[in-house]
């Protein structure tokens, strides 16, 4: 769907658009290398994208789903650190994601 996405959000001459392009093509990069679809690393994958890739794993996670409950806060945070952990994310976003959290649910 990376491809697909990008490729239907491609070639405007919104600047949002443009962002919502990026963010389609590279939100499956992996901080380590070892995403899709173009196999970028570390500060290769746009900012953006490692935004919305952190953003959309939490919500997937705290979500409920057909197949399952939606998980506590807890079980979605210890999932994210270990997914850093592996080389998914950029350990400095997911720690600055979750003391986002932390202060929005206060």
């Amino acid at each position: 769907h990376t491809l697909i996405g990008a490729s239907i959000l491609k070639n405007s001459y919104s600047p949002m658009m443009q962002l919502a392009e990026l963010i389609a093509r590279s939100h499956h990069e992996w901080w380590n290398g070892t995403g899709y679809p173009d196999r970028l690393r570390g500060e290769e994958i746009p900012t953006c994208a490692r935004i919305v890739a952190i953003v959309d794993v939490y919500d997937a996670l705290t979500s409920a789903r057909s197949y399952r409950p939606a998980l506590s806060t807890e079980e979605a945070t210890r999932h994210l650190l270990e997914e850093a952990a592996r080389g998914r994310f950029a350990m400095p976003h997911v720690e600055a994601f979750l003391d986002t959290v932390a202060a929005v649910a206060v």
